[in-house]
């Protein structure tokens, strides 16, 4: 009772608002209704190229080549979607995790066959205390959960401090990104999932994936929450 009390007090003093458009919203809601129904219109449209991770509809001109065998992505990244990702990243506002997952999960099901674990791309160790905790590290756990297969953490190390790849052109992102990580243990014919929160030119993504496959894995399968 004093617990629901002292709810009620705070929130008639400081009632909640919609961190996307700042409009009033119910207690029990995240984000109001009009930024949810547009964050699901940044939903990329199944089915999928799976070159890319944008809409099939152009799949049989699609010119990608990225060294990850397939690609599977959720939204694409920008306006209310960027935002929200970018609260999470740097506010740690878990909550925002939580709604960001619940569209994940729905659209990772079809992957619970045939793969072998779940890697992430790391952080460094200075940037992951920087910023209290590792992103990419929080949404597997949970997809692991969800699809049956198990997450592996200390397979992948990120050795060198690079600077954010947000910002970079292309042939930066992929000079700043080079020799960043090593990798250990033999993964001869392993099936993995490769989980990243976001693709924009798939530098991070392309680099992991020619360490993974000189390492023998067999199949790459890139997951992202977001692609530019």
């Amino acid at each position: 009772m004093m617990r629901k009390f002292f709810t009620d007090l705070i929130n008639f003093f400081f009632p909640p608002i919609c961190p996307l458009c700042r409009r009033l919203i119910n207690d029990n809601k995240i984000i109001c209704e009009d930024c949810f129904e547009d964050i699901a219109r940044l939903l990329v449209k199944e089915p999928l190229c799976l070159k890319c991770g944008k809409t099939k509809k152009h799949a049989h001109i699609c010119k990608k080549t990225f060294l990850f065998d397939e690609i599977v992505t959720l939204f694409y990244y920008r306006d209310k979607v960027a935002k929200l990702i970018h609260f999470y990243k740097y506010n740690r506002r878990k909550k925002f995790a939580n709604l960001l997952l619940n569209f994940l999960k729905n659209r990772v099901q079809y992957l619970k066959d045939g793969y072998d674990f779940i890697l992430s791309v790391p952080l460094h160790p200075a940037r992951k205390r920087e910023r209290g905790f590792d992103q990419n590290e929080v949404f597997c756990r949970e997809i692991s959960k969800s699809l049956d297969i198990p997450y592996v953490k200390n397979l992948i190390y990120r050795i060198r401090y690079t600077k954010p790849q947000a910002g970079l052109k292309k042939e930066k992102r992929e000079k700043n990104i080079k020799n960043a990580f090593i990798i250990y243990g033999n993964l001869r014919g392993k099936k993995i999932i490769l989980f990243d929160d976001v693709i924009t030119t798939g530098a991070t993504l392309n680099e992991l994936s020619a360490l993974l496959k000189e390492k023998g894995v067999e199949k790459i399968t890139a997951l992202t929450l977001a692609i530019a």
